[in-house]
């Protein structure tokens, strides 16, 4: 790859590399990771409780 001067798939690779290590890695300390859907769930939570007391939703 370095002789074809292919830098951006070097880039690429290497900052996939860095964030699969990195979550192994706290998989390994923390043992309990929250999902993605927690962290949606917390965003949109006041969004929701504002529909339901304006009366949206139920």
């Amino acid at each position: 790859m370095l002789r074809e001067k292919e830098y951006r798939e070097i880039w690429g690779f290497a900052a996939l590399m860095i964030i699969a290590i990195g979550i192994s890695v706290s998989q390994t300390i923390l043992r309990d990771i929250p999902t993605p859907l927690v962290t949606i769930t917390i965003a949109f939570k006041p969004f929701s409780d504002w529909l339901t007391a304006i009366g949206l939703i139920q």
